[in-house]
């Protein structure tokens, strides 16, 4: 007969790190594969319960009730929206009321910046547009709005 002793005192730490490691993954491991029976488990529990809760305790004439109750709502719901929208459609639906403008060409819109129609045209096919007479309004209007001490810095520094 073979004797075996254990002595832990014996081995060392990290021999008992690893060796908690390797228990520790096998065990997470077994219930990984276990999960499925577990879940298989509950279901059947928790389709027993719905069994029991809607069919056996006599609730399938409430169930059935309240079924019919909603459906009978949905239909009326139904009805109504379906309603609603048939008077909708006669009675606007064939009218178009809706306020058209026309299309300014590129001509007039020359005309409202001060350009002929091709600088227009030629304006709107640019990626980039650098308006020069908008950057100097915008300059002028902001050198009329800055405090007079930071012109007095910036006329000293120049």
């Amino acid at each position: 007969m073979i004797r075996i002793e254990d002595n832990s005192q014996l081995r060392s730490p990290a021999r008992r790190i690893v060796e908690w490691g390797f228990t520790t993954f096998m065990w997470a491991l077994w219930l990984y594969l276990f999960l499925p029976l577990v879940t298989v488990v509950l279901w059947v529990a928790g389709a027993h319960y719905v069994y029991l809760a809607f069919f056996e305790r006599s609730a399938l004439d409430q169930l059935v009730e309240m079924i019919t109750k909603i459906g009978w709502a949905v239909v009326v719901i139904f009805l109504v929206m379906r309603g609603w929208g048939y008077y909708n459609y006669y009675v606007f639906g064939r009218k178009n009321r809706r306020k058209m403008h026309n299309v300014a060409g590129t001509a007039d819109l020359g005309k409202h910046i001060g350009l002929t129609g091709q600088e227009v045209w030629g304006l709107q096919n640019q990626k980039e547009i650098v308006w020069e007479p908008l950057y100097d309004e915008m300059k002028a209007e902001l050198q009329s709005i800055r405090p007079p001490h930071e012109e007095t810095e910036q006329n000293k520094a120049a």
